[in-house]
């Protein structure tokens, strides 16, 4: 009898090892699978505002109440296509569709975003808009596009009429090196809107880094797709 007591004991000591380790193997396979799916099911691109309302909600009928500077800014870098440019989902488009579709995309997290914030902060987005661009709905996809020309110094592909904007306007075989600028600053915003919008954002992150060890005082820079590596010309400004 002491024996077969052992001996259940044994078993069941064997079998809660096998059923902790086939656990730790489902568990394992569980991380392996959702890490190979993460790509394409995190990245979704919202080109229109119908669509982001139906994933984030919606304020377009209050005019006053909304979201703060912050909050509206914070779920504007949120809303960014910063992974449209890597993504497997994407990566059956060109260049210039992946541009034409992050600009879709930018354009409607704007609209999208003074939607839903409070009067002030809404106001003040088109007030800037309007000192950049004269037009309160931000730039046009034809402006952007020859500002970018200007900047890579390609100005063949600049649109000044009805049939360049047929012609050239998203062309991935004239004009390949502007829709990378394009997609390049699709995911760029304005350093100042930033600062003076997101300052308690920083304050936190502030304080959350003074409790990191001491010898980690300066934090490593995030790694970026090398098409993400901010240029001169690009980072004080923001291109919408």
């Amino acid at each position: 009898l002491k024996h077969l007591n052992q001996r259940k004991k044994t078993f069941g000591n064997m079998a809660c090892t096998m059923l902790a380790q086939l656990f730790i193997i489902i568990a394992i396979v569980w991380t392996i699978a959702s890490d190979a799916s993460l790509d394409d099911s995190s990245c979704t691109i919202y080109t229109n505002v119908d669509g982001l309302r139906d994933a984030f909600g919606s304020n377009e009928y209050s005019y006053i109440q909304g979201l703060n500077a912050r909050e509206s800014r914070n779920l504007y870098h949120k809303l960014l296509p910063t992974c449209l440019a890597t993504s497997s989902k994407y990566q059956h488009l060109t260049l210039c569709e992946k541009a034409r579709l992050a600009f879709a995309a930018r354009k409607a997290n704007k609209l999208y975003i003074r939607e839903r914030s409070n009067l002030l902060v809404s106001a003040f987005a088109k007030i800037m808009d309007f000192w950049r661009h004269w037009r309160v709905d931000g730039v046009t996809e034809d402006a952007l596009w020859n500002i970018k020309c200007q900047e890579i110094g390609q100005l063949e592909c600049a649109i000044d009429n009805e049939n360049d904007h047929a012609t050239k306007l998203w062309n991935d075989d004239m004009c390949a090196n502007v829709c990378i600028a394009l997609l390049k600053s699709s995911t760029k915003t304005n350093n100042w809107v930033d600062t003076v919008t997101m300052k308690d954002a920083a304050a936190t992150h502030n304080d959350a880094s003074s409790q990191a060890p001491k010898k980690q005082k300066r934090q490593q820079p995030l790694k970026v797709p090398p098409i993400f590596k901010n240029d001169p010309s690009d980072e004080e400004k923001g291109d919408l």
